[in-house]
């Protein structure tokens, strides 16, 4: 009885321990009121036009869809001082027992659910004699589940951030917006737009980062600032770092001051300034990747897909395979990869070893033996680039190293050969944009489309459909303008699944050739080394007559 009651009171003791720590930390009770955010802005890039920002008073704002209590307003407005700057983090909650469905309380913000609390709060924030800036549904981009708006949709996301920024201003025009990503990789896939931010905000160290995640941890704020602000590089807005009381604010000021001046180099590079860039409808390309040369000669191919190293160059029978694909009548997809060998694989070095020129005379043959082809040729320099992995050397690395080694590799030329086609060649995961190299280096942009969203899952009915992962991946990279182009596609699985999901993919494609300059299958197992062990490679490959029949289904 002793033990039962001891462990009893334990019990009691944890369960009120993280209620305490709930309240503290994620308390969304009603009546829970506007309390001080215990984070404020410490740096802000243009501080000539927000210098205001800088140590505001900033506090946290929770409300649910039912209407506002006017006691719970005039508490929060007696609670603020009117005459300094304000910054209001909002965050608009679902009801208690209210559907926790996908993205329920972003549904309940477009449907217009809030629009009571909005308008009266814009409506008393008039009075306020100094510059009042509203952020709301912070950290939209990270994946956890500290907020109910986070990793939803972007579209989802966006339509409702638009929603509470389009509904308070029209009551108070003098508002100022802050979209406040963390700053996270895939940052840009939920940008709402130029015309419903004033300012973007990053944090330091937000609690939604603290868990483990698949990218590598920063090791300082000055780091964090470098690869938060490269991020945001195709925003033309001021950005304002919001941080706890524990971080120093020179070093805060000091980070984003460098981090500023990192982006110098590419300053004036141009981004995404093509607009949305269209395809030929009527010239849409049918490739393979078939070392084999099972579907080479099926009618409707146009295109080949070939990899080359240095040492394919050297020795391998890289020329002879391009050769025989221009015999073919046939467009040529060429990847390069700037290693070596097997051991130079692994060496982190190659985007430093490119830009000083100790790859030069590989390069220079490269273009000689492209430059020759009758056809065209599509180059695509060190491919998926964005993965935090390191199956390549150059995965994992720092992006404006990356931008500069592509920049050197595709500028290499003093004539640039007119057979050649340039292609940028993310895989199309989150934070592609961050090493987009440059409008005028890129005329394709090329994702990579596979069945398996993971590679331990080994139940071949379990991989996603094309059109799901061609809609998220054709999202991320957007910002670019230019035409897609998929590189590499393929799924795994009986020849009979094979061909249902090939045939979604063709119907999927069929009414984007418009926007999709071509897609090229990958009719090869893949690298067994890199699946790790235990794990059997997939087998993307297919029957001539599945091909046929996606091809057919393209032109119905």
């Amino acid at each position: 009885m002793h033990k039962n009651l001891k462990a009893l009171l334990l019990f009691i003791a944890a369960v009120m321990l993280g209620l305490f720590f709930y309240r503290v930390f994620f308390d969304r009770s009603v009546g829970a009121g506007p309390r001080p955010l215990f984070r404020e802005v410490m740096a802000v890039s243009d501080s000539a036009d927000h210098s205001a920002l800088i140590g505001a008073q900033s506090y946290l704002l929770q409300w649910w869809k039912t209407s506002l209590n006017q006691a719970e307003l005039d508490d929060f407005y007696n609670l603020i001082d009117k005459s300094e700057p304000l910054v209001l983090t909002v965050h608009a909650l679902a009801e208690p027992g209210f559907s926790d469905s996908y993205g329920a309380n972003l549904n309940a913000t477009i449907r217009g659910d809030y629009d009571q609390r909005i308008k009266q709060l814009a409506e008393r924030l008039k009075a306020h004699r100094a510059p009042v800036y509203l952020r709301w549904g912070e950290a939209m981009e990270v994946d956890a589940q500290d907020y109910p708006w986070q990793l939803k949709y972007h579209k989802l996301y966006t339509d409702a951030y638009r929603h509470f920024a389009t509904a308070a201003r029209a009551i108070n025009p003098d508002l100022k917006f802050i979209w406040g990503p963390a700053g996270y990789p895939g940052v840009e896939e939920y940008w709402p737009g130029a015309d419903v931010v004033d300012v973007i905000s990053l944090d330091i160290a937000h609690e939604s980062e603290v868990q483990p995640k698949p990218y590598p941890p920063y090791h300082s704020v000055s780091e964090e600032l470098y690869r938060k602000v490269h991020r945001l590089r195709f925003f033309d807005k001021p950005i304002a770092v919001f941080a706890f009381e524990d971080v120093p604010v020179e070093v805060v000021q000091e980070g984003l001051k460098e981090a500023v001046q990192a982006q110098e180099p590419i300053a004036d590079i141009p981004l995404g300034t093509a607009g949305s860039s269209q395809a030929d409808e009527s010239s849409f390309r049918v490739g393979v990747y078939d070392p084999k040369d099972r579907l080479t000669g099926l009618p409707g191919v146009a295109v080949e897909h070939l990899f080359v190293n240095w040492a394919d160059l050297e020795k391998g029978p890289f020329k002879k395979d391009l050769q025989d694909a221009l015999d073919r009548g046939h467009e040529v997809i060429v990847t390069a990869e700037p290693f070596k060998d097997a051991e130079a694989n692994h060496d982190r070095q190659v985007l430093s070893k490119m830009q000083n020129g100790q790859y030069d005379t590989y390069i220079r043959d490269l273009y000689e033996i492209l430059a020759q082809a009758d056809q065209t040729i599509y180059l695509r320099f060190a491919h998926e680039m964005e993965i935090p992995i390191e199956r390549y050397p150059w995965q994992s690395q720092d992006p404006l190293e990356y931008i500069m080694a592509y920049r050197y590799f595709m500028d290499f030329p003093d004539t640039f050969p007119a057979n050649i086609k340039r292609v940028w060649g993310p895989a199309g995961d989150r934070g592609s944009m961050e090493f987009y190299p440059g409008d005028d280096v890129a005329d394709y942009v090329s994702i990579a489309i596979y069945g398996l969203p993971d590679k331990n899952i080994t139940d071949h009915e379990q991989q996603e459909s094309f059109e799901r992962i061609f809609d998220r991946k054709r999202h991320r990279v957007a910002l670019s303008g230019k035409p897609l182009f998929i590189t590499e596609f393929g799924v795994k699985g009986p020849e009979d699944f094979q061909a249902f999901w090939l045939r979604e993919a063709a119907e999927v494609l069929r009414p984007q050739k418009h926007k999709i300059y071509g897609a090229c299958y990958f009719n090869l197992y893949d690298n067994p080394d890199v699946w790790g062990e235990g794990i059997p490679a997939p087998d993307w490959s297919v029957e001539a007559e599945t091909f046929e029949a996606f091809i057919a289904t393209l032109r119905e």
